[in-house]
């Protein structure tokens, strides 16, 4: 046990950094479904162009966020 805390000290940081780097992952791909459904009811249903593109441009970046995150993440990973 004490190995494993050991362990578990040296690398704490890293530890909670990669947790919080997969927690804003999945909010990014959580988020993704609610701004399809924005798109459909307020840009399509009033076929306004704007409202369409704002919300993809919106959904574009969550998304590289989310990549970001994720190869962040990766790499701590690694490290540990």
């Amino acid at each position: 046990m004490k190995l494993i805390l050991h362990y578990i000290r040296k690398h704490l940081g890293i530890f909670l950094l990669t947790t919080f780097l997969l927690a804003l992952e999945a909010m990014a791909d959580l988020f993704q479904p609610a701004f399809m459904s924005r798109i459909v009811d307020r840009g399509m249903e009033q076929a306004d162009v704007a409202q369409i593109l704002f919300y993809g441009v919106c959904m574009l970046g969550i998304a590289l966020t989310g990549a970001v995150c994720a190869v962040m993440r990766n790499r701590f990973a690694s490290r540990v």
